[in-house]
């Protein structure tokens, strides 16, 4: 019978596996170099990568939106007195108008100057249109009277300028000063024109004298 001699058996060590790697000059340089670069990050952390042309971009869109809301702040504040002068010239307009229980009164056009007529026959002239108001001027006169009188209001309590009493100028007497005023203008017209015709002649005889005279005598 043969007897079998016991060995000792070792037991089995549980190493990590880490250790387990083969320590080589390459392994320690790539180990070195990462370990560095994890220093540096850690020393000198980032910002978060911002992209700096978006950010100016979007700097000169609020710069721009400032200055476009300064200068419709400025036109505002040119503007508010412009309105406010129209206002008040509207506001002084109104009160220049007369009024006689709820009826506005016209007011009579007034001639034009002397200065007005350029008396040169114009197609429309002013005092063709100084003509046209007195018209419409007789005709609101006329719709105003009878609408009083419908009313039963005393004549003696209306404003003087619609009295039918009133002693004043008459629409006769009126284009009388309108006919004045066109035999004025065709009068200057006349002497215009007779100046431009003497002009013509003396400018005429000179021209024929220049073209008769003889050659001088050599």
């Amino acid at each position: 019978m043969f007897l079998i001699p016991r060995t000792r058996t070792l037991s089995i060590l549980h190493l990590p596996t880490r250790s387990l790697i083969l320590r080589t000059p390459q392994t320690r340089s790539v180990t070195s170099r990462s370990t560095k670069d994890e220093i540096s990050r850690l020393k000198n952390p980032s910002r978060g990568g911002r992209n700096l042309s978006e950010r100016y971009r979007a700097l000169e869109r609020a710069l721009r939106g400032k200055e476009a809301f300064a200068r419709g702040k400025e036109e505002l504040v040119h503007h508010v007195p412009i309105i406010s002068i129209s206002v008040q010239d509207e506001n002084l307009r109104m009160e220049n108008i007369e009024t006689f229980h709820g009826f506005m009164v016209p007011q009579e056009p007034k001639p034009p100057a002397d200065d007005e007529c350029c008396m040169s026959g114009c197609a429309v002239c002013v005092y063709d249109l100084y003509e046209e108001s007195l018209a419409s001027y007789e005709d609101s006169i006329t719709a105003l009277r009878k609408s009083l009188g419908a009313l039963g209001i005393l004549q003696d309590t209306w404003p003087l300028n619609i009295r039918p009493n009133v002693e004043k100028t008459t629409p006769e007497s009126r284009k009388g000063v309108i006919l004045n005023a066109f035999e004025e203008m065709e009068r200057k017209l006349k002497e215009k024109k007779e100046k431009e015709d003497g002009k013509n002649v003396n400018f005429l005889c000179a021209f024929k004298g220049a073209s008769v005279r003889p050659p001088p005598s050599r």
